[in-house]
């Protein structure tokens, strides 16, 4: 299966917390690969990635795999 994920950034919120964290983005990587890979968005991801300034502005379903995998 294809998503298209759009996401939103503050630019000045992400850049903050990264500095706050020395550059240590993980917690934020993350949210955003499981974002990525999962169908819904749930409430902690949402909060986690808002507290850097990302937010899911919208996420649908491109394409179906056809045959194997999902």
């Amino acid at each position: 299966m294809k998503m298209r994920v759009t996401f939103e950034v503050d630019n000045n919120e992400l850049f903050d917390m990264l500095h706050k964290m020395n550059g240590n983005f993980s917690p934020l990587g993350n949210r955003i690969v499981g974002e990525l890979l999962t169908s819904g968005t749930s409430i902690l991801d949402a909060i986690g990635m808002a507290v850097y300034g990302v937010t899911v502005v919208s996420k649908e379903v491109v394409a179906k795999a056809e045959g194997g995998a999902a």
